[in-house]
C-alpha cells in the first residue's frame, strides 16, 4: 500500500498495466490514463501520457505516448533500450497495434492495422506481449483470456516489421 513514484500535476496511478527496468537502470511504467481495469479505451482520448520513466527513487524523468495508445497492456524493453508497447484497445484509427519507441519517446515502428482486428499475418486481434530475439526477430502474443479472440497465437516479424509467420496456439515452437 505504499505510494511510489511522483506523478505530474496531481495525477494518481490508475490501472498500471506494466512495470519494467531498462538497461540503464531506470524504471518504466504503463498506466491506463485514469482508467481502472483492463477494458475500454481510457488512453485513447485522454490528455495523459500512458508511458512514464522514473529513476529508482521514483522521480519522474519523462512521459510520452498521449493520443497514440488506446489501452496499453504490456511493455518490453529490448537490448538497445527501445520500448515495445502492446495496445489491445480499439477505436477508429488506432489501437490493436504494437508500438516501438526509442528511450526518448520517438516512435520507431508500428505493427498491425490501426483500430482494425485482423486474424491475418499483418495484424492483431488482441496483442498482449512482445519478445525480441537476439537477432532482432520480434514475437508478439495475440490473444487475451476473457476476450473474443480465438484461437490465441504468436506472430513473428523480422527487425523491420516484415511479417514472417503465424504460430497457432499449442504449436511446436521448436519449428519457428
Amino acid at each position: 500500500g505504499v505510494h511510489w513514484g511522483s506523478l505530474p500535476d496531481g495525477r494518481r496511478w490508475s490501472s498500471t498495466a506494466s512495470v519494467t527496468a531498462a538497461p540503464d537502470g531506470t524504471i518504466w511504467a504503463l498506466d491506463r490514463c485514469g482508467q481502472a481495469g483492463a477494458g475500454g479505451s481510457g488512453c485513447g482520448t485522454s490528455t495523459l501520457d500512458p508511458i512514464l520513466q522514473f529513476d529508482t527513487a521514483g522521480r519522474l524523468l519523462k512521459s510520452f505516448g498521449r493520443g497514440l495508445i488506446v489501452n496499453p497492456h504490456k511493455m518490453t524493453i529490448d537490448r538497445a533500450g527501445n520500448l515495445w508497447v502492446t495496445d489491445l484497445g480499439s477505436m477508429p484509427g488506432k489501437g490493436l497495434q504494437v508500438h516501438k519507441f526509442s528511450p526518448n519517446g520517438t516512435e520507431l515502428l508500428v505493427l498491425g492495422k490501426p483500430g482494425e482486428a485482423s486474424p491475418g499475418l499483418d495484424g492483431f486481434q488482441a496483442p498482449t506481449e512482445v519478445a525480441v530475439a537476439p537477432n532482432g526477430d520480434v514475437f508478439v502474443s495475440d490473444g487475451h483470456s476473457g476476450g473474443t479472440v480465438e484461437p490465441s497465437r504468436i506472430l513473428k516479424f523480422d527487425r523491420t516489421g516484415k511479417p514472417l509467420a503465424v504460430i497457432p496456439c499449442c504449436a511446436d515452437l521448436s519449428t519457428i
